[in-house]
């Protein structure tokens, strides 16, 4: 496994995060599985990708746009 692969474990039954009989194709169920070993292992090792930003990043960047900074303001959610 490289560094920037993950295993996800359940710590409560020690199962991994696995793709059933190994597919990597689209809608492909995932489940929990006991850890295989070796090169087997390729269907439970995960990559974590950023999807999204921080509030203070997403500030941050509209009040540096030009376009957006002047007319930009934030507003405090009731919901929260």
């Amino acid at each position: 496994m490289t560094s920037d692969c993950f295993r996800i474990v359940n710590e409560a039954s020690g199962t991994v995060l696995d793709l059933d009989d190994g597919n990597s194709a689209n809608r492909t169920r995932i489940q929990g599985y006991r850890r295989m070993g070796g090169d087997s292992e390729i269907n439970q090792t995960w990559t974590l990708e950023r999807r999204s930003r921080t509030h203070q990043e997403i500030e941050a960047l509209l009040r540096a746009s030009s376009s957006i900074g002047q007319t930009f303001q934030q507003y405090v959610s009731d919901f929260m």
